[in-house]
């Protein structure tokens, strides 16, 4: 079994601290919304982290290369392909 985490907002250091508690790597990681910024930065966690095409064009500039933008058909499979499915 495996996790989407959804976060839309940046993570303080004590909620990062639990997640990499929780999180395993075969976990995917989708930030959305404040979170988008995530991604221009290394992934906090060791795990497939990934932002929507439509929110990169957003916050425009270069992404860190730990982030995979995927579009929204591959957005719906990783919904469909993960449980428990988690927004923060």
């Amino acid at each position: 079994m495996t996790t989407l985490l959804t976060l839309t907002q940046p993570l303080t250091d004590r909620q990062q601290q639990l997640l990499q508690l929780w999180l395993q790597p075969e976990d995917h990681l989708l930030v959305r919304e404040d979170a988008r910024t995530m991604a221009r930065v290394p992934c906090p966690f060791a795990l497939n982290a990934c932002i929507r095409a439509e929110d990169a064009a957003r916050i425009g500039g270069i992404l860190h290369p730990d982030w995979q933008v995927i579009d929204d058909a591959a957005w719906v499979s990783l919904v469909e392909q993960n449980q428990p499915v988690v927004t923060w």
